[in-house]
């Protein structure tokens, strides 16, 4: 979890450096901060999957991002940013769930947002890939072109021309 939080830049380097000699110290709060990192990224997959595909949101998974907000939300202050104000954290906590507070943040944030955010689910065979569709018609089928959107061409072309080749 702290390498996604130090490449995804959650927090600054320095804070990831702080919570991995905690992390290093004390593996019983790692452990659960492992388990509470699962169950929010299995939570969040069920509301914005449930979402992609116009379902109602399981409870369960309702209640795991409620109850992750129940941490973050105590946390979160206002810093002076220049002449205005934004978003911040509480910076003297040592919490090893602290990379899961932006995160748990801002879905709440996208999943509250009017209109709706676009999520949709990945259509490639192997992928079942979240992602917000900003294409003009919201028409976008696949999490990336490069990958899925490639090689679902790819597969459809070969059954094309082999259905199609001289016996």
């Amino acid at each position: 979890m702290l390498a996604f939080a130090r490449q995804a830049r959650l927090l600054d380097p320095a804070e990831v450096d702080r919570l991995e000699r905690r992390a290093q110290a004390d593996e019983r709060a790692a452990s659960a901060a492992t388990r509470a990192a699962r169950s929010l990224r299995e939570a969040l997959y069920g509301i914005f999957s449930a979402q992609a595909h116009g379902r109602a949101v399981p409870d369960r998974d309702l209640e795991g991002l409620n109850e992750a907000l129940g941490e973050v939300l105590p946390n979160l202050r206002l810093d002076p940013r220049g002449a205005s104000l934004a978003w911040g954290w509480r910076r003297d906590g040592d919490a090893l769930t602290r990379p899961l507070w932006s995160i748990a943040r801002a879905a709440a944030e996208l999943l509250t947002r009017e209109p709706s955010a676009p999520v949709r689910e990945c259509g490639g065979t192997e992928c079942t890939w979240l992602f917000l569709d900003h294409s003009r018609g919201r028409s976008r089928r696949w999490c990336s072109m490069a990958s899925c959107g490639n090689r679902e061409k790819a597969r459809r072309h070969y059954r094309r021309t082999r259905d199609q080749a001289p016996l």
